[in-house]
């Protein structure tokens, strides 16, 4: 990835999803992701969303996911989707 045109993940928006069993592994999870995506030079999203496997079944099934948590999902996208809209439409000169 290195050699590409566009290295890593230079310039593009990153939204982060999470799911882990319990409240400190989804922060330490969520945390490293972000640091990972920054070292990358990828844009973390303002918003991520961070799923208690604990509390809440988690799978491919989107009938099987919660209201709130459909909302959060659909935030984290519109954010990415409108960073990318934003790079598309804006030349950055240095």
């Amino acid at each position: 990835m290195r050699e590409d045109p566009s290295p890593y993940l230079e310039g593009r928006a990153v939204g982060c999803i999470i799911c882990a069993n319990g409240q400190q592994a989804l922060g330490s999870a969520l945390a490293n992701m972000r640091a990972i995506i920054h070292t990358l030079r990828g844009w973390n999203t303002p918003y991520a969303v961070t799923i208690n496997s604990r509390n809440q079944l988690v799978g491919s099934h989107l009938d099987l996911v919660s209201e709130d948590t459909l909302q959060r999902l659909r935030l984290v996208a519109s954010q990415v989707v409108q960073f990318a809209t934003m790079r598309i439409n804006t030349t950055i000169r240095l």
